[in-house]
């Protein structure tokens, strides 16, 4: 191996070879020379070279650099909105100094935070992902979609303001309760009302504080966070007093009580309606009972 110039990067020695040095396998070995000794400083990382400098060179497990294939690069746009999106967060949360774009970004990352938690319902921690699933409740019913927005914007600020733990709020981790909060709300309630649109709120406002609370509590002594806990809690105590309700009013029929239908020996089940309940059964987690909608979450 040749021995590198003096600018080469700082702390870039470690073991008496380059951090990035050659990779000895079979009697061979690779010539750092060949790469460029004036990489700024941070390019390099373990054995290999970063390539965020240019995105058309990749390495591969065994280090060799090789050159992107130029078809991925159309992908490169779709590739951007899979994951968990660090990128775009990266974009979100960089500070900027004029008063007009931080007021901005604040949004942003209020919306990025709640619709991220849509998708945490699913353990899906993608912002994108959480925006397909309200565009699929807003098919089922646009009252749903409303104040399940409402709920989980409401959740959101909620943590915000208490200045909770920074990485949970951007993940949505506060945001999920308050969104099927809302959904379930609309699923049940006659949302008609100033009075059932502030128990939303003030709902899923109380679901972040008992998600702290339950999360203080589970996850030190048995290392389980409380998930959908908050959203049984609440929606428990909502239905318990539900009946001295005077300002709050049922869908109709949307509780009654009834036995299931007895099933003739002539009853048949064919595929295609397999797999509508397949799909219809993904819809329920967002209380969706449509086929198509459950197809589109999916």
């Amino acid at each position: 191996m040749t021995t590198p110039t003096s600018s080469a990067p700082f702390d870039s020695w470690k073991g008496g070879r380059l951090s990035s040095g050659s990779k000895k396998g079979a009697g061979t070995s690779v010539e750092v020379s060949k790469i460029a000794t004036n990489a700024p400083f941070g390019a390099w990382h373990g054995d290999r070279l970063n390539s965020k400098k240019d995105p058309s060179v990749i390495d591969d497990e065994q280090g060799a650099t090789v050159v992107e294939p130029l078809w991925m690069k159309p992908l490169k746009p779709l590739l951007f909105c899979t994951g968990t999106m660090p990128e775009y967060q990266d974009f979100l949360y960089t500070e900027r100094a004029h008063p007009g774009i931080k007021a901005t970004l604040w949004i942003l990352r209020c919306f990025d935070a709640a619709l991220r938690g849509v998708g945490q319902v699913m353990f899906l921690n993608n912002p994108i992902t959480g925006l397909i699933v309200m565009i699929a409740v807003a098919i089922q019913s646009w009252e749903m979609a409303l104040t399940g927005t409402i709920g989980m914007i409401a959740s959101t600020v909620m943590a915000l303001a208490m200045k909770l733990n920074p990485s949970a709020i951007r993940n949505g981790l506060f945001s999920y309760n308050g969104a099927i909060i809302g959904i379930a709300f609309a699923a049940l309630f006659d949302i008609y009302s100033v009075t059932t649109i502030a128990t939303v709120i003030i709902t899923s406002i109380f679901s972040t504080i008992l998600q702290l609370s339950l999360g203080n509590m589970l996850i030190p002594k048995y290392g389980v966070p409380p998930f959908t806990v908050p959203f049984n809690i609440c929606m428990y105590a909502i239905f318990m007093g539900s009946y001295g309700y005077t300002r709050i009013n049922f869908i109709s029929n949307a509780l009654q009580p009834e036995l299931p239908v007895p099933v003739s020996n002539e009853f048949t089940l064919d595929w295609l309606q397999l797999l509508a309940a397949v799909f219809r059964g993904v819809g329920q987690i967002y209380l969706c009972d449509k086929y198509y909608v459950g197809a589109l979450i999916w």
